[in-house]
């Protein structure tokens, strides 16, 4: 079906639109495609306009998908607020807006309690609806449906793909690269480091990894499979280049003889070709020739490649013609004939991308592990496969309406989900499947989205295509302005507005272009925009034929936007310039004022203009990743000082950073006053010290302190200099991120490197938090600098757009290159030797002609944000003629110095809403500001008594209640008694950490009980001689949790694998000496027969981990705690766990709110539930130190029995909760496991067994009940 046969467009009455089949609705900017969701939604909710036999919906049943997580918080929103406005409006309550008010008319009086209730019901179930982006739908549904879609029932996120990437890349390198001679992997080098990015970096392993992660990875489907290795092309490549050089050595001696008597001859100029230039010449193509690794004779730019060809002779010949001979004609091509071999090297690019592509997947699904792409391409697989229509099926039942927000944002993954799901083409009326977007702000296509797969949508919607066309955000004049512009595109242009359009340039036919500009009316009244007593233009396009040079015209444009955004500032000031709206004024803020720009260059070149003047302001981008900031560097050069405080480079470079603020002579000083320098040091020693005791972020934070960094950056501030604010925020995120980082890496200089990739990379949103740079609220009072594309759906009152001229126009292919073909299918170069010149040439024209039809909906984006004016720049530089402001004025000839100034009058003709003038006068003054959020600050002051504050509380928490020399830990942690930490699966490294913590401040006669014994550490083998501590702790933890998670039998089942694994985790940390005994200990520690013998004399057979059928590893649980007398709680514990032995008591504290956990393993064994918990734990360096008695004194030591005491009891209330009345504690519960996993082999197993009367957990009920009936007083 072509676009000429889809009928025409119809206006979307939110109403009467049908509520089944497939529907796309175009929303133009501004329309209310928020508005028009929420509306439909409502409707969805009543069951209104359903079919017969459709039943109204609940928020569960109705998908709303759209493409960012903050997006959906606000659609949620939103849909919230419209259901609670929907029911006040059927209730009486509001009088509701004109869709309300005729969606209640067309029910009966009477039914308008009962649509009120649904509503409302609705509106409180929202936190439950199915509101969420693409990849966390897929990633539900893949969970929700594991067996029809043949998925794991867990998997883990893959946020940083570029790990994955790197090592495949090392593993191919291994392979393919490194076996080369040393000739060929230097070619292989040259390939890469024609490639890299930043040519300062070596060409390494890194870099390619870094090329195919950045080039070549997304395409890599799309590459043939029979692309030769390295090797095969690199001995493919010296075939050639030997027959290539072949003739030659024949030739080069014949050449010389002819130019030789030419030159006795004097036939031809010898000024104009020297003897010594023609001599050395032919030397270096005998020198070429002869060295069979020699890949050019000389330099590209040398005059030989053409003076030795038959027309470069003739031009110094003085009579005749040049002697003829194949050598000059080879000269000819010779050139294109290397290049071409330059050309077929690069396919170890596309060889090496497929390669690592599948050796990507493989490593993610050894780990079961998925990244956002692959769980659409896993989805799409499932849909896809066998099962596919079942699996459709199920979630079209799921989800009987879905509304896919943003629609024109999509790709063809995504939409073959959503067709093979809804049928699209076939509108079938069981569900609705309603597609929102508008193609004319299709701008992510560097995110992967892709226009066509939309245009795909739209044609199998071909008569079910409905518009919004009133815009609600911009005054009548701004509408009018953007129509007019756009308008004239679409009549004048023989491709339309937005390069689209099929066939001839008649714009009457609309069915001809399937992304056409339809002007939209002005439905809102946001105010009226006045300067100096009169209403001002909405569109403002500057225009200065001085300026032809792109540097000149830059720094000319960003002076003149600052001066007009200071002297409009400076207007608003006084009260001269502002908005008026229902007869009230409010003058003009910085906060009003919004500059769009492209790049990064382009807003630090604008915010040094703006600051020049006194104008704050504040830059958004899509990547403004923290790690971006002057304060990462800042950060890392104090780091380095403080983990090497004897390196005095480090340190001279901590105290130089810009945060610190100190001048040339204060750093001179230092380092001639030898005892100011050594005092110096001796502080950063004592950060380090720090670091180590306390962790990374109170370290920073008394740097930051002792060097009075936020006062000075304060007192920056108020003097109108930098941003202090904003750095001071920088610095403590960095601190932040950097303290939660440390968990996962073991030691100074591993969180070093951690910052140092962090900064390379730009930082990410993982697991360790949000990296993007907070905002502040004063941001929002300061002038926003923002990029098009993170423009995209917000608006401002005033919008300049300084570098609409700018463009980067496609002048050479770069491989791989992906264009789309008459279809709209994708296609992918690969290799320019696979294209003839002319198809190179096909191919980089429609990549040019996509670039400018992006860069069309890019300049329509952003001439779409303000509400009432906005300013544009244009100059001739030699950008215009390519940009899309050029192509609306006619193209690269209506954009000279000459031809400008007439095209844009033409461009604008009689329209009174658009202004032509030449580039403000600059001004150099400063905006003397006032805050207009500043107040005198009142502090209030609470009278009334808080009886109990509320907490989340742990084990981790509890047992520090209880830590030996209970004083000694109040004195490190005053509040220590209200402190509560969310629990971790690591509990016994963190009482590890904290334990020692306190020790360090004991006396020497007790730190020497922590010391073991020097002698027994050295003679200790197998995993006594594994490392003790926090971090390896961890390992073993983490080694067990995966197993399970895999599968124990998968898992144990290969060895090799297994071993690989345990290498992998151990080869992060240093302990590659250790993998052997490791990969033992763990296939034995599930393969081990454990003899449970239960307290009370209880009769339990051998467990055998490996044979557990019913075993969830990292159970969370949560339950409630109300005013929970800890003593007396610690007091029940102390007398039936481990009893009659003396240990540390929590003396004092009462808990009221939620108490929180893991348990490392839950698991069923002969009929009885268990809960298990691994120890780590060092008791001594051979088996015999793990007997009994040892591992009683460890679990009171740390309090293990309070750990265990609360773990049961989760146990007790989960299997309460699911079996009712069939509950039977002596049938059901088996005990608390501790499993001291170093010990497996000595006479106690390692293993202690803790299982109280049911009279011990009643009382612990009664305790976090509230209650002390029944519970024994303490002692």
């Amino acid at each position: 079906m072509t676009a000429r046969n889809e009928a025409a467009m119809v206006p979307l009455d939110a109403l009467s639109f049908p509520l089944w089949g497939s529907q796309l609705i175009e929303a133009s900017a501004g329309t209310g495609k928020t508005y028009t969701i929420a509306s439909l939604y409502v409707r969805l909710v009543l069951g209104h306009g359903a079919l017969p036999g459709q039943r109204p919906l609940t928020p569960p049943d109705i998908l709303v998908v759209t493409f960012t997580r903050a997006a959906t918080q606000e659609l949620r929103d939103r849909i919230r607020k419209r259901l609670n406005e929907a029911a006040a409006c059927f209730l009486g309550d509001s009088e509701g807006d004109e869709f309300l008010c005729g969606l209640r008319d067309e029910y009966e009086p009477a039914h308008w309690p009962g649509c009120a209730r649904q509503l409302r019901i609705a509106a409180e179930w929202m936190d439950d609806a199915a509101v969420s982006t693409i990849d966390a739908w897929c990633y539900r549904m893949l969970r929700e449906h594991a067996f029809d879609s043949a998925s794991l029932f867990d998997v883990e996120m893959d946020v940083n793909g570029g790990e994955r990437a790197a090592e495949a890349t090392a593993d191919y390198w291994r392979l393919y690269i490194a076996p080369l001679a040393p000739d060929d992997l230097g070619r292989v080098l040259q390939a890469i480091a024609a490639q890299m990015s930043d040519k300062r970096n070596a060409a390494n392993c890194d870099a390619l990894a870094d090329i195919l992660h950045r080039r070549w990875l997304a395409q890599a489907p799309s590459y043939a499979d029979d692309t030769p290795a390295p090797a095969d092309i690199l001995a493919a490549l010296k075939q050639r280049s030997a027959a290539c050089k072949a003739p030659w050595r024949q030739w080069v001696p014949e050449l010389r003889e002819l130019l030789q008597a030419a030159y006795d001859d004097n036939l031809f100029h010898k000024n104009r070709l020297r003897v010594n230039s023609w001599q050395g010449w032919l030397d270096k193509l005998q020198e070429w020739a002869d060295d069979p690794h020699s890949r050019l004779p000389f330099d590209t730019s040398v005059a030989a490649w053409w003076r030795l060809t038959p027309g470069g002779l003739a031009e110094v010949w003085k009579d005749g013609t040049p002697p003829e001979h194949p050598g000059f004609q080879a000269m000819e091509s010779l050139l294109q004939e290397i290049e071409a071999l330059d050309a077929d090297l690069a396919r170890i690019f596309p060889h090496a991308a497929r390669w690592v592509a599948q050796r990507v997947a493989e490593l993610r699904r050894q780990r079961a592990m998925l990244d956002f792409n692959g769980l659409l391409e896993q989805l799409d697989g499932a849909l896809r496969g066998p099962n596919g229509v079942r699996l459709a099926d199920l979630i079209r039942q799921q989800f009987p309406a879905a509304l896919i927000d943003e629609f024109q944002d999509t790709n063809p993954i995504q939409y073959r989900i959503f067709d093979c799901i809804y049928n699209i083409d076939t509108n079938r009326e069981d569900a609705l499947l309603a597609l929102i977007g508008d193609p004319k702000q299709a701008i992510y296509r560097f995110r992967g989205a892709d226009i066509h797969a939309y245009l795909a949508a739209r044609r199998a919607c071909a008569g079910r295509i409905h518009t919004l066309g009133s815009n609600y955000r911009s005054s009548a004049a701004m509408v009018g302005a953007v129509n007019h512009l756009f308008r004239a595109a679409e009549q004048a242009r023989r491709k339309g507005a937005f390069l689209f359009r099929q066939g001839g340039a008649d714009a009457s036919a609309p069915e001809d272009n399937p992304v056409p500009f339809l002007p939209v009316e002005a439905a809102a009244d946001p105010g009226e925009w006045w300067v100096d007593g009169q209403q001002a233009g909405a569109l403002s396009i500057w225009c200065d034929t001085r300026y032809d040079k792109r540097g000149a015209c830059a720094e000319a444009v960003a002076a003149a936007c600052a001066s007009e955004i200071l002297r409009l500032l400076q207007l608003g000031a006084q009260e001269r310039a502002g908005f008026r709206k229902n007869g009230e004024f409010r003058a003009l803020q910085s906060s009003d004022i919004a500059i769009l720009v492209n790049n990064r260059t382009e807003a630090g070149r604008l915010r040094d203009e703006l600051g020049s003047r006194g104008i704050r302001s504040v830059y958004l981008s899509d990547d403004s990743s923290v790690y971006h900031s002057e304060a990462a560097a800042d950060v890392l050069a104090w780091l380095r000082a403080c983990a090497e405080p004897e390196n005095g480079g480090y340190v001279r470079a901590a105290l130089a950073t810009a945060a610190l603020g100190k001048n040339w002579s204060e750093l001179d000083a230092f380092v001639r006053d030898e005892v100011r320098w050594e005092a110096m040091l001796e502080r950063f020693a004592g950060y380090k010290e720090q670091w180590r005791k306390r962790g990374v972020l109170p370290m920073l934070r008394s740097y930051m302190h002792d060097f009075g960094v936020p006062a000075r950056l304060f007192a920056q501030q108020d003097a109108g200099g930098q941003e202090g604010e904003r750095q001071l925020t920088d610095l403590l995120h960095l601190a932040e991120l950097l303290q939660a980082a440390s968990t996962s890496h073991d030691g100074e200089h591993a969180l070093i490197r951690h910052l140092e990739e962090c900064i390379e990379e730009g930082g990410q949103a993982s697991v360790d938090g949000d990296a993007s740079r907070l905002r502040l609220e004063s941001d929002a009072g300061l002038v926003q600098i923002v990029t098009v594309h993170k423009s995209k759906g917000l608006e401002y009152p005033l919008v300049f757009y300084p570098y609409a001229y700018h463009c980067r126009p496609e002048i050479a292919l770069e491989l791989p290159a992906a264009w789309h073909d008459e279809t709209g299918g994708q296609r992918v170069l690969a290799n320019l030797e696979d294209a003839t010149d002319a198809q190179r040439q096909k191919i980089l024209a429609s990549r040019e002609h996509e670039r400018l039809a992006e860069d069309m909906r890019k300049l329509y984006v952003a001439l779409t944000r303000a509400r009432h004016a906005t300013w544009v720049a244009l100059a001739p530089v030699d950008l215009l003629g390519s940009s899309a402001m050029g192509y609306l004025l006619g193209g690269s000839d209506a954009c000279s110095a000459d031809t400008l100034q007439d095209s844009l009058a033409g461009l604008v003709g009689d329209s009174s809403d658009i202004s032509v003038a030449d580039f403000p006068q600059t001004l150099e003054g400063r905006y003397q500001h006032g805050d207009p959020t500043a107040f005198d600050p009142v502090w209030r002051s609470m009278s009334r008594r808080v009886e109990q504050r509320w907490s989340l509380s742990s084990y981790s928490s509890l047992s520090r209640l209880a830590v030996e020399r209970f004083e000694h830990a109040a004195a490190l942690h005053p509040d220590i008694a209200n402190l509560a930490l969310p629990d971790e699966a690591r509990l016994e490294t963190f009482l590890e950490g904290w334990l020692a913590e306190a020790a360090v401040q004991e006396a020497t006669d007790l730190q020497a009980e922590w010391q073991p014994d020097a002698d027994a550490v050295a003679q200790a083998t197998g995993m006594h001689a594994f490392p003790k501590g926090a971090t390896a702790g961890s390992l073993l933890h983490d080694l067990l949790e995966w197993v399970f998670k895999k599968g124990v039998r998968q898992a144990l089942a290969d060895h090799t694998a297994l071993r690989a694994e345990v290498e992998r985790r151990c080869h992060s940390r240093g302990w590659q000496a250790h993998t052997d005994v490791v990969a033992d200990w763990l296939q034995g520690f599930f393969t081990h027969s454990f003899q449970l013998a239960l307290p009370g004399g209880q009769a339990a057979g051998d467990l055998v981990l490996a044979d557990l059928a019913v075993a969830l590893p990292e159970m969370e649980f949560w339950f409630g705690v109300r005013d929970a007398d800890l003593p007396l709680l610690d007091a029940v514990v102390t007398r039936h766990f481990v009893a009659g032995r003396p240990r540390a008591v929590i003396a004092a504290g009462r808990l009221n709110g939620m108490l929180r956990g893991f348990v490392d393993l839950v698991f069923e064994h002969e009929g009885r539930y268990y809960v298990a918990d691994y120890k780590s734990n060092w008791l001594g360096a051979t088996r015999l130190a793990y007997d009994g008695q040892a591992i009683a004194d460890a679990i009171l030591e740390h309090r293990y029995d309070l750990q265990s005491a609360i773990y049961l009891f989760a146990l007790h209330r989960l299997l309460k909760s699911r079996l009712g009345d069939r509950y039977d504690y002596e049938q059901h519960v088996g005990g608390a496991l501790v499993f001291f996993v170093r010990g497996i082999h000595s006479p106690s197993q390692g293993l202690h067994i803790e299982r109280p009367p049911l009279a011990v957990i009643e009382q612990m009920e009664s305790l976090f009940s509230g209650m002390q009936e029944g519970v024994p007083p303490c002692n």
